[in-house]
């Protein structure tokens, strides 16, 4: 059985093993993508179901990496215009220390 996880290796050689094989594969973790994703995404205000559109994720999980942004630091405004709520970053300059001129 292959799995893509220390948690399922019980010896440092296993471990290393492992790592040499799978040194080369890039990088995939696709949580991380899409919330690099959302934070480009959220330059307007957005509906939660485009969002979700967007991630292709469900509402649910748009609704999670939204609540990951606020956690992070991100001052996400909202507005509700029926029947969706809309969601905007407003403090991606501030919160990259990009200095406007």
């Amino acid at each position: 059985m292959h799995h893509n996880s220390f948690a399922y290796f019980n010896d440092l050689n296993a471990k290393r093993t492992w790592i040499r094989e799978n040194r080369s594969q890039p990088f995939k973790n696709n949580k991380i993508q899409r919330i690099f994703k959302l934070i480009a995404y959220l330059n307007d205000f957005r509906a939660i179901k485009e969002i979700a559109e967007h991630l292709k994720v469900h509402e649910k999980t748009a609704h999670r990496y939204i609540n990951i942004l606020i956690q992070l630091g991100f001052e996400v405004h909202y507005r509700n215009r029926s029947p969706y709520f809309q969601y905007k970053i407003t403090n991606l300059k501030e919160f990259f220390g990009v200095i406007s001129s």
